[in-house]
């Protein structure tokens, strides 16, 4: 189970993919499950939005218009 202080930097949609991630996982010791799900937030997180992509300026031009 995920540690409820780490949720909060979660959207509804990574944890959902957590979840099936884990149900795919099923087999898996526990351990390994829990491994793999953090592994794979952790490289979600750190995923670029399109906010960041664009950039501070890109967000600037769209916030004077």
């Amino acid at each position: 189970m995920m540690e409820l202080g780490t949720a909060r930097y979660l959207t509804p949609e990574l944890l959902a993919e957590a979840d099936s991630l884990r149900e795919g996982l099923k087999d898996l010791p526990e351990r390994a499950v829990r491994r793999r799900v953090s592994d794979y937030l952790d490289r979600a997180r750190r995923h670029l939005g399109p906010i960041a992509r664009a950039g501070v300026r890109e967000l600037d031009d769209e916030l004077v218009v």
